[in-house]
């Protein structure tokens, strides 16, 4: 039951009290006298009236009085008690929050067993003073964690938590004349903790300190080599009471933990869900978005490719540049809508790999003549070297081998100021089981520690307003995914300011 209910329970039972008081003992009584009153007409029902007002109207008064000045003590004084027990919340991140709740638990759980304790030792243990100063102990370190968890240090917190514990659990082993029932249970407590709030790495760590350290009291308390314990012997009550308390403690956190696990399961679930569906829904406007493009983009290129090439008469120089840099930015569209397409279609799982007979040397040397004009515009150089040793024809996709291997070197061109690009086709390996394409550039290069992320869909190494290349992110993304298609790898090799090489490895199907 929640704070917030509980406060919202006691006002509604001083309520209660009020208006039972009011129903059961003031209207009653007023109404009989009343009766008799009007029934008899005698003085001494005239006197009693009167003084039966002074003296229970002055009682509902000071209740009323009382009620008012009560309740907004009370109300702070469940708010207080509701933030003293309140986990900090990080903002920012979701787990740290669920872990900074589970040691306020807790914390929360160890003070209240401390505090009973202290009540109950005089009663039960021969030595009541050291469970006061347990108290203040942990109430000290509850306040230090949470002062801690609020500043973001989660882990940092439960890891002093589980410390101290275990420290308070091997003492009470000393102090206790070795090992019992109660104890055993103390250092599984801890050892759990630990666990489930730091890792289960430090969870075995404190078990296995937990067996060495207990057996070496156990074993110098046998032979007699430890001080005497301050303590003295326990009686089965005191013993009962360690087990209440650490069975109280595992039975909360156990429930608190496996809570917690079940929201952040659920969390999980829902965000899949949401990103699952933003992503259909991405890759559905993609293609839509795409398809509607391809019609206009088409007209506005022949339209412009006739204009361009005298069809509809002749133009001036300016109107054949105008036009030119309209082809050029047109086909850099068609280009771009296609990638859009395909990348929609192969998250969709709709782009299939087909097997025909086709001859590498000519892919090599297509991608070479449809790239050659815009190497030459930046003074680039593009050569090819195509391996003797590698078959003629090859069993395959022609259509999307064509597509990487232009990606590749479209990309090198781009990204190359200076230098030149090679493409190169060759079999890697004596033993014919696979063939490769490689693009070798000299352009700027890729940070080591953006290599990882260049094959992402829309990211690039420069994503800023500003930046000097422009493209969506998406032909390497298409690459790798054509490449896992075709059931082959892709590796990069990249210094900054020297240039990358791509090494695209397919299988070798030969015709048979």
């Amino acid at each position: 039951m929640s704070l917030k209910r509980i406060r919202q329970h006691l006002i509604s039972a001083m309520t209660g009290v009020k208006q039972r008081i009011s129903r059961y003992l003031v209207s009653p009584i007023g109404k009989a006298l009343n009766s008799i009153g009007q029934r008899l007409s005698s003085p001494i029902v005239k006197r009693v009236q009167p003084i039966y007002q002074r003296c229970v109207q002055p009682i509902t008064r000071t209740l009323e009085r009382l009620h008012r000045h009560l309740e907004p003590l009370l109300r702070r004084g469940l708010q207080g008690l509701q933030n003293y027990l309140s986990p900090p919340v990080i903002e920012g991140s979701y787990e740290k929050t669920r872990i900074a709740v589970l040691v306020n638990t807790v914390l929360v759980v160890l003070v209240a067993n401390a505090a009973v304790l202290m009540v109950l030792a005089p009663f039960i243990f021969p030595k009541p003073a050291y469970f006061i100063l347990l108290f203040l102990i942990i109430a000290i370190m509850r306040h230090s964690a949470v002062f801690i968890m609020r500043r973001g240090y989660v882990l940092i917190a439960s890891f002093i938590l589980a410390t101290v514990l275990w420290l308070g659990a091997t003492f009470l082993v000393y102090i206790s004349d070795g090992l019992n029932g109660p104890h055993i249970l103390t250092y599984i407590t801890v050892v759990l903790i630990a666990g489930l709030l730091v890792g289960g790495r430090i969870g075995i760590i404190f078990a296995i300190l937990s067996m060495a350290l207990s057996l070496g009291i156990s074993y110098l308390n046998v032979h007699r080599l430890l001080p005497s314990t301050p303590l003295g012997v326990q009686t089965p009550l005191s013993i009962w009471f360690i087990l209440a308390a650490n069975l109280v403690v595992v039975a909360i956190f156990q429930y608190q933990a496996l809570e917690s696990l079940n929201r952040a399961l659920k969390r999980a679930n829902r965000l899949a869900q949401e990103a699952t569906e933003a992503n259909d829904y991405k890759s559905k406007l993609l293609a839509r978005v795409s398809h509607e493009l391809r019609s206009p983009l088409g007209a506005i290129l022949g339209i412009t490719e006739m204009l361009h090439y005298g069809a509809l008469g002749e133009t001036s120089p300016e109107q054949h540049d105008a036009t030119q840099r309209v082809l050029n930015n047109t086909r850099y569209l068609q280009r771009l809508v296609a990638d859009l397409l395909d990348q929609s279609r192969m998250e969709a799982g709709q782009i299939t790999v087909e097997e025909s007979e086709f001859s590498p040397a000519k892919i090599v040397q297509q991608v070479h003549s449809l790239l050659l004009s815009k190497a030459q515009e930046k003074k680039l150089t593009l050569e090819f070297d195509i391996d003797s040793n590698l078959p003629s024809t090859l069993i395959g996709d022609p259509d999307r081998t064509e597509q990487i291997l232009f990606n590749l070197a479209s990309n090198a061109i781009k990204f190359t100021e200076k230098g030149g690009i090679v493409i190169k086709a060759y079999l890697p390996n004596q033993d014919k089981s696979e063939w490769a394409l490689q693009v070798t550039d000299t352009g700027i290069g890729i940070p080591p520690e953006d290599q990882k992320r260049i094959f992402e869909a829309f990211w690039q190494v420069d994503d800023s307003p500003a930046r000097k290349y422009g493209g969506v992110g998406l032909g390497l993304a298409i690459v790798q995914q054509l490449v896992h298609l075709m059931k082959g790898h892709i590796t990069l090799k990249s210094e900054v300011d020297h240039g990358s090489t791509f090494t695209v490895f397919l299988p070798l199907s030969e015709k048979p």
